[in-house]
């Protein structure tokens, strides 16, 4: 029978995977005690030679391959290795205590499982330096994410989940009082009684927050008594985007959370429909309003969140998914035509990626969105003398009750979708779809959003519940060809990006 793993070890885990990206093999070290705990039977083949082999040294495994995607080639990325589903072993029943705690064992797991878990962490490890560090991580974290899950015994996960929200706690209690900003950079730190001055709190108190963020490996203790930044805790100062990104989702997740109960017992237990009267609207003490609604009329909402979703405009794929040979070729021959309109495109960022890629020719896109959006897009076009943008043309519109621009052959809708719930956006793509006439028959609309699995994995289920919050979602393909019949459309591609869920959906008018 396989031993109970201690609680600190278990405890200690998720730190570790999150120490990652400052230190990936301490990370891959935590995994490896976990797992030789587990099964009592010392190292794990082929693991210890990476953890004690130095950095500079290690080979990297070849990639997995990828499947062959259905739009233009991207450079070639690994994919995340599918893994079948753990097959359970019988447990042995535990001796009778005379705890009033119940002694569990770890979720029974299939150690095949679990060593192809592994290997999906010493493959990606060593390519945390390369080209695809960012998918690697993923990939790494993710699988270690997932040991620590099965081999952690159900109390001990509950628990876990609770250490987690106070992670979260004290990470929005020092940001409130500027404890990140505060902190020199450095590996020497400050002391926690300086640190208190500045703060004008008691040193006390701040070493019981600290222990939260240190034992979290947020931040980190050079010396007893002081404390200092890590590579985590830098991206939590105030104007990082991360730090915007965690003060839009605590907002959304965690103060959200403790009204859902209430909302949900008077608005009934069904999917909010927006885009007013959804949990953020009646947290914010405003019915009657949308979740955008109320962080437009708020200039640092605005900023914060604009600050924020640049997090995702760097991260997640814009172009290589969609083939843009046809593109070109119409804009070559039809030079009065528009080709390409971005619905709901701010400030022209996306369009002025492709513009730059593929040679796309400016004058003939447009950007589409509020007049107070435009105004601004403008404006900034002209201050930083962006050459492309200044040649784009911009274009009142709001996508609820307008149809865009009419005669363009691509309509550009990059994750609008997901903002609003089935029925609001089958408003949209019956917007939109007015402006596919028998004019233009070789007109499209090209949805570009994360597609996610049925079941998802955790990452994509978290993303949807943080949509539950103001009123919208993710979407299945399935899901996505419902509202897109509803509106009078059907799927005619699905482009799909290499090693991440995103995708291109291209839609037309019903045959």
């Amino acid at each position: 029978m396989a031993p109970f793993l201690d609680s600190e070890i278990l405890t200690g885990i998720d730190p570790k995977v999150g120490l990652i990206d400052a230190d990936p093999v301490m990370a891959l070290k935590a995994v490896h005690d976990l797992i030789s705990t587990y099964f009592a039977k010392g190292a794990i083949p082929g693991l210890d030679s990476l953890v004690n082999t130095p950095a500079s040294s290690r080979t990297p495994e070849p990639p997995t391959s990828v499947p062959t995607s259905t739009a233009a080639p991207r450079d070639a990325i690994p994919s995340r290795p599918e893994i079948e589903a753990p097959q359970p072993i019988p447990a042995a029943p535990h001796p009778a205590t005379n705890n009033t705690m119940p002694h569990h064992s770890p979720p029974p797991s299939n150690p095949d499982h679990l060593n192809a878990l592994l290997a999906t962490i010493t493959t990606n490890v060593p390519l945390l330096s390369g080209p695809d560090s960012l998918l690697a991580r993923q990939k790494a974290a993710t699988a270690a994410a997932e040991l620590s899950s099965l081999l952690r015994p159900p109390p001990e996960t509950i628990m876990s989940w609770f250490s987690s929200a106070c992670v979260v706690s004290a990470v929005h209690l020092s940001a409130h009082w500027n404890l990140f900003d505060t902190i020199p950079s450095g590996p020497s730190g400050i002391s926690i009684s300086s640190l208190a001055s500045k703060l004008n709190t008691t040193p006390s108190l701040l070493t019981r927050i600290s222990w939260m963020l240190t034992s979290s490996s947020v931040l980190t203790s050079p010396s007893p008594g002081h404390l200092a930044h890590t590579p985590l805790s830098l991206h939590l100062r105030h104007a990082q985007p991360m730090a915007a990104m965690f003060r839009v989702l605590f907002t959304n997740i965690v103060e959200t959370s403790s009204i859902l109960p209430s909302f949900f017992d008077t608005y009934g237990r069904m999917e909010p429909e927006g885009p007013s009267h959804v949990p953020t609207s009646i947290l914010f003490g405003n019915p009657s309003e949308s979740y955008f609604d109320h962080v437009n009329a708020s200039p640092s909402l605005t900023t914060n969140f604009m600050r924020a979703m640049s997090i995702t405009h760097r991260s997640v794929p814009t172009t290589g998914m969609y083939p843009m040979s046809d593109v070109l070729s119409v804009a070559a021959t039809s030079t009065g035509r528009t080709v390409w309109v971005d619905v709901g495109g701010g400030d022209g960022h996306t369009i002025k990626l492709f513009c730059e890629e593929y040679g796309l020719p400016a004058k003939q896109c447009v950007v589409q969105d509020l007049p107070s959006v435009v105004t601004a897009a403008k404006r900034q076009a002209l201050d930083t003398n962006d050459a492309i943008l200044q040649e784009v043309r911009f274009a009142d519109i709001d996508f609820h009750r307008e149809t865009p621009v009419e005669g363009a052959y691509r309509y550009y809708l990059r994750h609008i979708l997901r903002d609003y719930s089935d029925s609001v956006v089958e408003t949209i793509l019956r917007n939109v779809a007015g402006s596919l006439t028998t004019d233009n028959s070789d007109a499209r609309i090209l949805v570009a959003e994360q597609v996610i699995e049925e079941p998802p994995r955790l990452y994509a289920a978290f993303k949807d519940y943080t949509m539950l919050a103001i009123g919208g979602k993710e979407r299945t393909l399935d899901g996505f060809g419902d509202v897109a019949d509803r509106a009078g459309l059907e799927i005619s591609g699905v482009f799909r990006d290499r090693g991440t869920p995103h995708a291109v959906i291209e839609m037309r008018l019903k045959r």
